[in-house]
């Protein structure tokens, strides 16, 4: 994902793909933590509302990746790849939001798919 993404694109792709999505974010052991967040626009950044050990990974460790499925029998998934911020806010039933500026974006052909097109499609 070498190329620099327009948020605009991302924008258009979420619209597609619909508002849930899943965050993966790194524990301090290094492994994944992946959870399931609704994902809103804002202000040129995307917004989410995490639950308490996401944010704690979060505090520590910024940098996120979000996955939409593919879209019914479609080819590609959407993955984004970010930087969470907290938000100013307090939390919200123990919900607490992030922003999170994209930094690359991308549509994934679903592995094993024959003769469907490209592999990859950078936003």
């Amino acid at each position: 994902m070498g190329r620099e993404v327009v948020f605009e694109d991302v924008r258009r792709r979420i619209e597609e793909f619909g508002e849930r999505a899943a965050l993966i974010t790194v524990t301090d052991g290094g492994t994944p933590h992946t959870v399931s967040v609704l994902v809103g626009i804002g202000d040129g950044r995307l917004v989410a509302a995490v639950g308490s050990r996401s944010l704690a990974n979060l505090s520590a460790r910024p940098g996120v990746s979000l996955l939409w499925p593919a879209v019914d029998g479609g080819n590609y998934q959407l993955i984004v790849d970010g930087v969470a911020e907290l938000a100013a806010q307090a939390p919200i039933d123990g919900l607490t939001e992030v922003s999170i500026v994209v930094t690359s974006g991308i549509l994934h052909r679903l592995a094993g798919l024959r003769g469907a097109g490209s592999t990859c499609v950078a936003l």
